[in-house]
């Protein structure tokens, strides 16, 4: 039973199941649809390239920091820039749970640590410990 918990949460992390309209309200902490419609302009999102130049640490310097923070598996990791300064997210699995590790793409320093939970509330559990 772990093996398939742990396949799904991989199917989940990969972006091959994406949530529905009622499960990204409920993320957001909205618990009933509305019809309305909200226009907001999307925010000039930079390419892949754009990204990569903010980043001074490479990827698997990034995913070897994490480690070094969470031992385990990496599943994946991506550039996500926030307020203005690109950050790595590094997924890793590590004895049956999944882990988020920020770490800064300009000087390789872990942010953050993060448990993820599987509820699927749209919130991440953080269990307190940088370690």
């Amino acid at each position: 039973m772990k093996l398939a918990s742990l396949a799904a949460i991989a199917v989940l992390l990969a972006g091959c199941v994406t949530p529905g309209p009622e499960e990204r309200a409920k993320a957001d902490g909205h618990h009933e649809m509305s019809s309305e419609v909200v226009y907001k302009p999307a925010k000039p999102s930079l390419s892949a390239a754009q990204r990569a130049a903010l980043c001074k640490v490479t990827l698997t310097e990034a995913v070897a920091a994490a480690l070094a923070k969470v031992e385990g598996q990496a599943l994946n990791a991506i550039v996500e820039i926030e307020k203005g300064k690109a950050i790595y997210e590094v997924k890793i699995v590590s004895h049956g749970k999944v882990w988020e590790v920020e770490i800064d793409a300009t000087s390789g320093a872990v942010l953050e640590v993060e448990q993820d939970d599987d509820d699927d509330d749209g919130d991440d559990d953080d269990d307190g410990d940088d370690d």
